[in-house]
């Protein structure tokens, strides 16, 4: 393993060197790890923006930090009083990519599961919450859209899978 500064034109994120001895890790394969971000609190998920240029990881305080590729320098820190209130984790995040949109605004928006039963719709460059879908029967873990983002399915520790038309909702919230 290399403790290696990745330069900005790399894909990959560029690390904080990592401090562990070379057999901390078992590392099968052509693989290496080439470092470590270190969030500070446990991370429950993390997700690539589909164009590669930002990195977000969803914390067990139901913070949700967004990270610039090239540097990892701290783009954005979303967090609302609900959030601030129930202090539960994050449990899943997806980024709102409908495709044939030319409304640019539609690819700043990230959308995220708590524990707390919240399923929260981000601007994540007003660090805003578009809209939220409260059910605290379903407590969230993980969330999937169809091919056009019109719905979204949320399964979560109820054993049921509920599946939201969330085109409505949308096409009237964000224009």
């Amino acid at each position: 393993m290399k403790n290696t500064k990745l330069n900005e034109n790399d894909s990959l994120l560029s690390f904080k060197p990592d401090e562990h001895s070379p057999d901390h890790y078992l590392v099968q394969g052509d693989i290496e790890i080439a470092g470590i971000i270190d969030c500070e609190n446990p991370i429950h998920c993390c997700k690539f923006h589909p164009n590669g240029e930002l990195f977000s990881v969803g914390l067990s305080d139901g913070s949700i930090k967004l990270f610039k590729k090239q540097n990892c320098q701290l783009l954005y820190s979303l967090i609302d009083d609900d959030i601030r209130q129930k202090r539960l984790p994050v449990t899943s995040i997806r980024f709102f990519n409908r495709p044939n949109d030319l409304n640019q605004d539609h690819y700043k928006i990230l959308v995220a599961t708590y524990v707390s039963g919240f399923i929260k719709y981000w601007h994540y460059p007003t660090k805003s919450c578009i809209f939220t879908i409260f059910d605290k029967e379903l407590m969230p873990l993980s969330i999937a859209f169809n091919n056009s983002f019109t719905r979204m399915a949320a399964s979560g520790y109820d054993c049921k899978i509920k599946v939201f038309d969330v085109g409505i909702v949308f096409k009237n919230k964000i224009k």
